[in-house]
């Protein structure tokens, strides 16, 4: 399976300051689907060509740092084998299909327990080291829940502190799936919902969240830049 980028668009490119972490909630999928009158597998297809889309797209604006959320560990447990194994076959062509057209390193994060063993293989391994400051890396949060993902760094990072000193923010964040990479500074959700779903739970802490009516495969360049047009706009106080 191959997935081509959409056509290109003439927008501007966004002014203002530097965007370096975007995480998206890649959601709607089924539903665009059934709008349109498709089955369920087109548009887990229709939503992964859009992945490659937003990934080309952060290139111009010069974000080195994308993670898109699209699959829960929920979700891998509760969905029947008819909807999860077109969306999964989907998925697992995204890290060739983003290196293919964009050049960009892809991470597997999350959970690869519940995936079946040809998937696991075909995504290669989950969470492997991010150097500090590394660019052009495209996250893909795949079987995870943002509960777990602080339990297994909390736990990680008790198990590793020595006895006599306790265990700070900063050795727990060096156990994240994010590892060494900067936090989110913006994170969009599609499709109208207004919540993150347990997306980044730690991360997210001084991020803007900007909530986009559009089903994630009709989300369009534009709505991208209207994203980042918004979080640029906003002045941060921090508290003070």
């Amino acid at each position: 399976m191959s997935f081509a980028p959409g056509d290109g668009s003439a927008e501007p490119e966004v002014p203002g300051g530097r965007l370096r972490h975007l995480a998206v909630v890649a959601d709607g999928n089924r539903r665009w689907a059934r709008a349109h009158g498709m089955a369920v597998a087109d548009g887990y297809r229709a939503g992964a060509g859009r992945v490659v889309d937003l990934v080309g797209w952060c290139d111009e604006l010069q974000v080195h740092v994308v993670t898109v959320f699209l699959v829960s560990a929920r979700n891998l447990e509760r969905r029947p084998a008819e909807e999860l194994d077109p969306m999964l076959e989907a998925i697992a062509a995204l890290p060739r299909a983003i290196e293919h057209h964009h050049g960009w390193r892809v991470r597997p994060v999350g959970d690869s327990g519940a995936l079946p063993a040809p998937v696991r293989r075909r995504l290669g391994p989950f969470n492997p080291p991010a150097p500090a400051g590394a660019r052009r890396v495209a996250n893909l949060a795949i079987g995870y829940d943002g509960h777990r993902e602080i339990l297994h760094a909390a736990l990680k990072a008790s198990a590793d502190t020595p006895d006599d000193r306790p265990a700070d923010f900063g050795a727990l964040t060096r156990y994240l799936y994010n590892d060494a990479l900067p936090a989110p500074d913006l994170i969009v959700r599609t499709a109208g919902e207004h919540r993150l779903s347990g997306f980044m739970l730690w991360q997210a802490f001084d991020a803007d969240l900007h909530f986009c009516d559009a089903l994630w495969p009709d989300f369009q360049h534009i709505d991208l830049l209207e994203a980042v047009k918004r979080h640029r706009a906003r002045t941060r106080t921090y508290g003070s």
